[in-house]
């Protein structure tokens, strides 16, 4: 019987599919013909004139044509379709009007409720209501920030073999739905996307205490990333910012500016100087990991740290003045020889450097020369090491960045993140952190320099170097660090490779080299270069090759990465510098006359470092005694050496674990000047030919009268280019977007080029029109939207006439509004809405989509068939394994700029709504609750009547019921349902009906 019932249900869903729905007409054309009467000449195309104030497009002032009662956009449309001639569809049925409006303004079937009030009421003022009711939905934002999304070729993660995550990039979808909810001005949102970091007075959010202006340069990092080493390939870096180029000129200006990387454009009017002009503004930009929290979000948190912090050096400089009273010669003794069993470097081994190294040369030479003799010759032969390391330092290092001079010139430098605000990662000598956990209080005592991990390992931290040196063969930093912290030399803004890169697993400082010489193997020359140290998040790299989700979840959890900066050298020299002997020569400041006297020296350098370490007064070799005796563990640093010191520990530790996360997001930084970059000749980066200067297109240029002064990089010049209303392309474009999304066709109907291979637009005054109202709405998006749902031409009915098949077959001129199905999400979030799944909690991090299995190597894992309830917008965007459902129906590869997405209509199409199990899945739950809320007294008729309403905004026709009726009797039978009551309580039965009306196309289709 159960085969019986699903050959019946796929029979019917098959018909459902294959006949064709009442109404059901689209036709696409990529280069439709239909022009505007004005000629134009690839140096003088229609979309680079100025686009007319709004007085000289109303067309009211032609009284010949024009009528009150007649919007101004119908005027428009009917204007075109009186040349043909070609009358307008009338309105569409109220069901359909509202269907249509809340599909289109929140991605959503409308509620029955509403429904039915709009049928009973089908006023215009009942639908301006329904109008302004739609755009101030949470959910008008969420729609909205979707067809963005295509836009900017939006993913999270970057491709290729290892597909590594783009950190956080959730947020920037939260971010689009915060903005489109609010109706941020379009020219602000474009000033935030191209140059977010660098306004003067960027747009924050005090309620989350963030910078949303941040966030907007985001954009720029969505595209694919390689991962090899940039500079035997330096494709990797171009091709990166090629996308970059293509996405920015296609967004904001339907340019296909990319066109001119190998020679100029053949047919715009788009040279490869402007290109390159382009170029070196993106290369002289960082692409970086920035944090969003406002400056000083955590001070409260921070200032009790440091309050307790104060106390617990207090409570451990007296314990450590015990400590250092029990130093004796014996104990010396004790302590060299525990060194040598905890395989340390024993003093005599010949290492200078080792802070016992005095006291074992002078004790284990007995009988061989006087106590006298030894003390000089050990002092001169140390004095003398100093002198030649301190020489040979002199001559050879060039100081490039000194972090121990607190008061030194950084302005140079980039800080980001919550450990550096206001420099407050610069630490005296004598610092320290408290460990998270465990029996210690402290590892070790800092020398002066930039330490993230002062107050808590929570909090991030990411320094940038300036570019570094050209004419210099290597860099050297003393540094250290913990939990995946790193410093990475990142070379032409080359954000994934695992080439030149440090990662920190000690707490105690090392030197660390880097050649620079390779960089200048490449065959681009110069590839600029940078020093980043970052915290484990905050690295563009992590999580790391096949690193697997457990591990990287581990460090979600528990995000404690730190590391310290002391100096940073360039150099010519291979090693790094030698470690002077300045703090062990403090031995040798006053004459000992013996073992005992030479035990007494020790013990005043070491009290005297504590006397001043507890007055906050250390100096660079206190730093050094005191980290060796505790080293040397005659310092403890145990946190049960006092009930007091472990109680100050204990609430310590449980302060600083409510420090909140940072939250971070990819974006791009400004922090150098500057610079130009070669035009390459065919796009070769083999052949670099001369410079050109930093600039944006001469085309759009040159209609301005306003020209930006450039700083920094040039992207915020940019920004003030694109967003000024002077642009002609700038509303012209967003304005046919809009237009495009609410018909699903633009005026233009190639919507990212709008250059001489795009369509010519079919309205061009209403185009010019709807450009100048957004602008004069003051950029208002919801504004323009409104004025267009209004209209008569968005909502007449979608079926056509013979004259307008015959006249205009493919409804250019817009005399009917185009029917078509849906997109992949909006059928998705359809099913979820009426089958009662759906779960309208809004923003937060992406759900992984359901897969058949996990791939760690490729970060792509499962997640719940139904996506815990969510919208489509809350899935996961992965290359190299996206939705399998969503993929079926078109959802857009991220790889570039969609602003209109592809539209088939395949066979693969009717299989996955036949047997995808999400569709199952869905009209299972729904099947249960159509039984349980309609109760005991529930009816054949009430419940399809709800159904009808619930999936298509209607009720069902007399001969649809009848249809229906037969058909649930059949699936009864199928079921083996004896009687019509049982049927009725029968989910599987219900669950075949609903299955098979999700396959009507006027489920999947805006009418």
């Amino acid at each position: 019987m159960m085969k019986l019932s699903t050959t019946l249900t796929l029979f019917g869903i098959c018909l459902c599919w294959a006949l064709p729905a009442a109404h059901v007409v689209s036709s696409d054309s990529e280069h439709d013909d239909a022009a505007s009467d004005a000629a134009d000449s690839p140096r003088d195309p229609w979309c680079f004139r100025p686009i007319p104030d709004i007085e000289q497009l109303d067309p009211r002032a032609d009284t010949g044509t024009a009528t009150l009662d007649v919007s101004v956009i119908d005027h428009y449309i009917r204007r075109e379709l009186q040349k043909v001639p070609l009358s307008p569809a009338p309105r569409a049925e109220p069901y359909r009007q509202v269907r249509r409006l809340s599909l289109m303004l929140t991605g959503l079937p409308p509620d029955p409720e509403t429904v039915d009030a709009f049928v009973d009421d089908p006023t215009d003022e009942h639908y301006a209501r329904l109008v302004d009711h739609y755009l101030n939905s949470p959910q008008y934002g969420e729609r909205w920030a979707r067809h963005w999304m295509d836009v900017v070729r939006f993913a999270e993660t970057w491709g290729y073999e290892w597909n590594h995550l783009v950190r956080d990039a959730w947020r920037y979808r939260d971010y689009l739905i915060r903005a489109f909810n609010s109706d941020l001005p379009y020219d602000q949102l474009i000033r935030e996307h191209i140059a977010g970091d660098l306004l003067d007075a960027p747009r924050v959010n005090e309620d989350l205490g963030i910078n949303e202006s941040l966030i907007g340069t985001a954009f720029y990092r969505f595209g694919e990333t390689g991962h090899d080493d940039c500079v035997l390939y330096p494709e990797i870096s171009l091709d990166v910012m090629d996308n970059q180029i293509d996405t920015l000129s296609k967004a904001f200006q339907a340019l296909t500016v990319s066109c001119s990387r190998c020679h100029d454009h053949k047919l715009d009017d788009i040279p490869q100087r402007d290109y390159y002009g382009l170029l070196g503004i993106l290369a002289s930009s960082r692409q970086v990991i920035r944090t969003l929290d406002l400056p000083h979000r955590q001070d409260d948190r921070k200032a009790k740290l440091a309050a307790s912090k104060r106390e617990i050096r207090r409570m451990l400089s007296g314990l450590w003045m015990n400590h250092a009273d029990t130093l004796s010669a014996e104990r010396l003794n004790e302590l060299l020889r525990n060194s040598a069993a905890n395989g340390h470097q024993p003093a005599g081994s010949g290492d200078i450097t080792h802070p016992l190294f005095v006291w074992q040369n002078m004790t284990n030479s007995a009988g061989e020369s006087t106590w006298q003799d030894r003390w000089n010759e050990t002092r001169n032969t140390m004095t003398a090491e100093n002198d030649r390391r301190v020489a040979f330092n002199r001559k050879n290092y060039v100081l490039f960045g000194d972090f121990s001079d607190t008061a030194g010139d950084f302005s140079n430098w980039g800080f980001e993140g919550l450990a550096v605000e206001d420099h407050e990662c610069f630490t005296p000598h004598g610092d320290f952190s408290v460990l998270p956990a465990g029996p210690q209080v402290i590892s070790n005592l800092l020398p002066a320099g930039c330490f993230s991990h002062g107050l808590s390992q929570k909090l991030n931290a990411v320094v940038r170097s300036p570019l570094l040196p050209e004419d210099r063969k290597y860099v050297s930093y003393q540094a250290m660090g913990q939990r995946r912290s790193v410093c990475r030399t990142v070379i032409a803004n080359c954000t994934l490779p695992y080439f030149h890169t440090n990662r920190f697993d000690s707490a105690k400082l090392a030197w660390a080299t880097v050649d620079l010489t390779h960089i200048r193997k490449s065959r681009l020359v110069p590839l600029r270069s940078w020093l980043e140290w970052a915290t484990a998040l905050d690295d563009q790299g992590y999580p790391l090759l096949n690193m697997p989700q457990t591990e990287y979840q581990t460090m979600l959890d528990n995000p404690r990465s730190w590391f310290g900066v002391t100096k940073v050298f360039v150099h010519d020299v291979e090693q790094p510098p030698f470690e002077e002997l300045h703090a062990q020569l403090k031995v040798f400041e006053s004459p000992a006359a013996g073992p005992d006297d030479l035990a007494v020296r020790y013990r005043e350098i070491l009290k005297n470092a504590v006397a001043r370490w507890s007055a906050g007064m250390s100096v660079e070799s206190d730093v050094f005694w005191l980290n060796a005796f505790i080293d040397l563990e005659l310092l403890s640093c145990d946190n049960d050496q006092s009930t007091e010191l472990a109680e100050l520990v204990s609430e310590y530790r449980k302060l600083e674990d409510r420090i909140e996360t940072p939250r971070r997001i990819v974006g791009m930084s400004d922090q150098d000047s500057g610079f130009d970059v070669p035009l390459l000749d065919g796009g070769n980066a083999a052949t670099p030919q001369k410079r050109v200067h930093r600039s944006y297109l001469t085309a759009v240029e040159s209609r301005m009268s306003r020209h930006p002064a450039q700083r920094g990089s040039g992207r915020l010049r940019v920004a003030e280019l694109v967003a000024d209303p002077e642009n002609p392309l700038t509303a012209r474009v967003m304005a046919n977007r809009i237009w495009h999304y609410l018909f699903g066709a633009g005026i233009v109907r190639s919507v990212d080029n709008f250059g001489n291979l795009g369509d010519a637009p079919s309205h061009p005054e209403l185009l010019d029109y709807l450009a100048r109202r957004l602008i004069d709405s003051g950029w208002s998006v919801k504004a323009l939207i409104r004025e267009i749902v209004l209209s008569d031409t968005f909502r007449q009915s979608s079926v056509t006439s013979g004259d307008g098949r015959q006249k205009d077959p493919e409804n250019r001129l817009f005399h009917r509004y185009p029917s078509r199905r849906m997109e992949a999400e909006v059928i998705r979030d359809s099913m979820l809405c009426v089958s009662g799944r759906l779960d309208l909690t809004m923003f937060g991090p992406s759900i992984d989509p359901h897969r058949a299995e996990d791939i760690d190597s490729r970060k792509l894992y499962s997640g719940p068939l139904d996506g815990n309830g969510r919208r489509s917008l809350y899935l996961k965007v992965t290359r190299m394994g996206p939705p399998k459902l969503l993929e079926l129906f078109n959802f857009p590869d991220p790889s570039m700029t969609r602003g209109r997405r592809d539209s088939t209509n395949v066979p693969s199409q009717a299989l996955g709504l036949m047997n995808h199990p999400f569709v199952h899945q869905q009209a299972h739950v729904h099947a249960a609750r159509l039984i349980d809320e309609s109760g005991a007294n529930i009816t054949f008729e009430s419940a399809l009547d709800r159904l009808f309403l619930t999936l298509f905004s209607r009720r069902p026709t007399e001969v649809e019921r009848n249809e229906y009726t037969q058909f649930f009797g059949q699936l009864a039978t199928a079921h083996g349902d004896s009687s019509p009551e049982d049927a009725l309580h029968n989910s599987a039965v219900w669950q075949d009906l609903i299955h098979t009306l999700y396959n009507l196309k006027e489920f999947t289709y805006v009418l």
